[in-house]
């Protein structure tokens, strides 16, 4: 079942964005830090939207996967645009809950008026940017990290 994230939900996403950071590349370079994930939810769920994928177990529903998507004026532009903050699926999962967790981020987009979502292939998977061209998305540009400060313990 997909639906919108709650308060409720905000353990199980902290855990599901350690595990999407520690299978990343940015897992090297951002540590995870609980209360600025947290604190993070509320702003996207304001201007933006987060939605679970959840096992419909009865007594113990489980989230298996989240999609983030904020929202913002482009400044070129002044279209809305939406940009994908995180979309994880726990592996043992992966059957078609990222689809729907995708899908259902593009329904609520067309429902809120954004002219495009961007969505990011992480580097060291190519094959998620051929899913999102199965899905009619362009690769645009590629963007490039560089650390410039020691990163904090």
């Amino acid at each position: 079942m997909i639906r919108a994230a709650t308060p409720a939900d905000a353990d199980r996403l902290v855990a599901l964005a350690q595990h999407f950071l520690a299978a990343t590349a940015y897992g090297q370079l951002l540590p995870v830090q609980k209360d600025r994930l947290l604190a993070l939810v509320e702003p996207v769920c304001t201007h933006g939207v987060v939605f679970v994928s959840e096992l419909d177990r009865p007594f113990a529903p489980e989230l298996v996967g989240m999609i983030a998507i904020s929202v913002a004026e482009h400044a070129l532009a002044g279209l809305l645009f939406g940009d994908e903050l995180v979309w994880w699926v726990e592996p043992s999962f992966r059957d078609r809950r990222g689809t729907a967790l995708l899908e259902r981020a593009e329904a609520w987009g067309v429902e809120h008026g954004l002219a495009f979502l961007r969505m990011v292939a992480p580097a060291e998977s190519p094959t998620v940017g051929k899913l999102y061209e199965r899905h009619g998305y362009a690769p645009v540009e590629t963007s490039y990290v560089k650390q410039l400060t020691p990163r904090a313990a």
